[in-house]
């Protein structure tokens, strides 16, 4: 993605992506580093260490999505709030689809 780095920032032309993965979830990249490290912690065998490590990765990515809320909440406003509401972080909502909903 043309508008990920390691420092938030607002690039010229930047948009609020609600498409592909931020479907999903609103930071697919963090998801998707913390789903590979607990797919190493279990291929390893290493719980202890998994959780040690996982904790300490999480507060970094926390810290660094408050930045990225601040910045997204001030440049897209109200579309960013919606998204927020709509879409969860890190982990994706379970959705059961009935029979006979058209959902």
């Amino acid at each position: 993605n043309q508008n990920w780095s390691g420092v938030a920032v607002i690039r010229s032309g930047h948009e609020l992506v609600r498409e592909g993965p931020y479907r999903f979830v609103r930071h697919p990249i963090y998801s998707s580093m913390l789903l590979a490290l607990a797919g190493s912690v279990l291929t390893l065998g290493a719980p202890i260490q998994g959780l040690v490590i996982g904790g300490l990765i999480l507060a970094v990515f926390w810290i660094k999505i408050r930045s990225e809320q601040k910045l997204l909440e001030a440049t897209f406003g109200e579309s960013y709030h919606r998204f927020r509401r709509e879409i969860p972080a890190l982990i994706p909502r379970l959705r059961v689809r009935r029979p006979g909903r058209n959902a």
